[in-house]
């Protein structure tokens, strides 16, 4: 009874631990800006908005880890259904896109840009240098992953963004006005949802939490299929919903707190809106939920 129990509260842990992982991995860069974008764009109506966003950001991301979940984590077979070099070239198209065209340069130009006003004053080319060299070291070991992301990085980011989003409905006053109908509104903001590039990601990182959990669960476990799906299930269905109630608050911090942004870069959007509603003495907060929305992705994308 003592030892089920023991059993029980491991499995627990494990499925705790591994689905902040799972947010910490899909919680990047474009991530802390778009849902304050949404915000911006759809102010009284965005409740419509974020129906739709969390339609491209959140149920199919969703969608993605289910599917390779089922496949054991194997992408490689996910995709040769369609045949073995169409399956191929599917995979580097994919791998590029969230890699080294897009997803991994957008983080690093996003963080420099975020971050700028909290650190000395370096080049792009050197922050990246020292991005990139940090990401490198904590993406090495795999198995290591799920202990830097889902028990270091996304209690820090999770409490950080709590802070903010707290802060920001307690002093939140009127809508940002907003002229758009419920459609265009709902339109906008579904588009927005796919430029986060959470689809692609979820099959690569579903595969990494298979690989993960193969090696971290206890022995007696490890060889059953039906035990490591069921536990990477509960992982990615708690960490998509964090995710989902994430942007829902950063969405209102910009439906709020968006006056006078609608012109602004997006990639200071986070930044500006959260100076904002914390002041300069909130610059710590800020810069600390930076950093770990962007490494944790950085480092997920890397592995």
């Amino acid at each position: 009874m003592e030892q089920s129990k023991s059993s029980q509260n491991s499995r627990n842990s494990i499925i705790i631990s591994t689905g902040l992982a799972v947010f910490s991995m899909l919680f990047g860069a474009g991530n802390l800006m778009y849902p304050i974008l949404v915000g911006i764009n759809s102010g009284s109506q965005n409740l419509i908005g974020m129906i739709g966003f969390i339609l491209t950001t959140v149920c199919l991301p969703a969608a993605g880890l289910v599917s390779i979940l089922l496949y054991n984590g194997d992408y490689n077979k996910f995709f040769n259904r369609l045949g073995k070099i169409p399956g191929k070239i599917s995979i580097l198209i994919s791998m590029l896109i969230i890699g080294p065209i897009i997803g991994i340069p957008r983080i690093v130009t996003l963080s420099h840009t975020m971050m700028t006003p909290f650190l000395p004053e370096m080049s792009s080319f050197v922050f990246a240098l020292l991005f990139l060299g940090l990401t490198f070291f904590c993406a090495f070991r795999e198995n290591r992953i799920v202990d830097i992301l889902g028990k270091s990085i996304s209690p820090v980011l999770l409490i950080s963004l709590l802070v903010i989003i707290v802060k920001g409905f307690l002093s939140a006053k009127a809508f940002v006005p907003v002229n758009a109908t419920n459609l265009e509104v709902f339109k906008q903001s579904f588009m927005t949802g796919y430029k986060t590039l959470d689809l692609l990601g979820t099959i690569y990182f579903s595969a990494i939490v298979i690989n993960i959990l193969r090696n971290t669960l206890p022995k007696k476990e490890q060889s059953s299929i039906k035990n490591i799906v069921s536990i990477g299930l509960k992982s990615g269905l708690l960490g998509t919903s964090l995710l989902g109630l994430v942007y829902i608050g950063l969405s209102y911090l910009g439906a709020y707190h968006g006056h006078g942004l609608f012109n602004i870069n997006a990639g200071e959007l986070f930044r500006e809106v959260s100076f904002q509603v914390l002041g300069l003495h909130g610059a710590a907060v800020i810069g600390v939920s930076v950093l770990m929305a962007c490494l944790s992705t950085s480092i997920a994308l890397s592995a």
